[in-house]
């Protein structure tokens, strides 16, 4: 594959967003139209870890419970065909808040890019491999055992318009 259409890049770009909504809604599921099944995952970040796909939702579902909320915010997609594979590189900002045991609030923002590796399936575009790496991050962590557990969203978000 040398060239992309303007359809796929489209498709793309909104898998890189679905990927973002997934999390911060904490709808898991939605994660299979964003990776292949065989899918190899590098959160290279703190705490972070190597991960097939199978492995990723049980890891993300414990990981983001010490968050009451997040929001990702990816931006600046770049998506190209390089020796005849499909990448795509995007930027990152992601605010996470905490409430610890004790009621107190802490808020930090992770800085980093998204770089992937996408395959067409019958489905739609998938990633296939994904590695985040983080530039920098400010604000206040609380570990796990100093924070209040939330295994949902404070919210449902909606994937279509409306008010609901």
């Amino acid at each position: 594959m040398s060239w992309l259409t303007a359809e796929d890049h489209m498709e793309i770009v909104e898998t890189l967003y679905l990927y973002a909504r997934a999390i911060d809604a904490k709808e898991l599921g939605l994660l299979e139209r964003v990776f292949t099944s065989d899918a190899a995952i590098h959160y290279d970040v703190p705490g972070g870890s190597r991960l097939s796909y199978g492995e990723l939702v049980p890891w993300l579902a414990s990981a983001l419970a010490m968050f009451r909320m997040t929001q990702h915010v990816v931006t600046n997609p770049i998506v190209e065909v390089l020796d005849g594979r499909v990448r795509s590189a995007a930027y990152l900002t992601a605010t996470h808040e905490q409430v610890g045991l004790d009621g107190r609030k802490t808020t930090f923002i992770d800085h980093g890019i998204y770089k992937d590796d996408w395959l067409k399936t019958p489905g739609g575009w998938r990633i296939r491999a994904r590695r985040l790496q983080r530039f920098f991050m400010r604000g206040d962590f609380q570990v796990p055992d100093q924070c209040k557990s939330y295994p949902e969203a404070p919210a449902k978000i909606a994937l279509q318009g409306g008010d609901d």
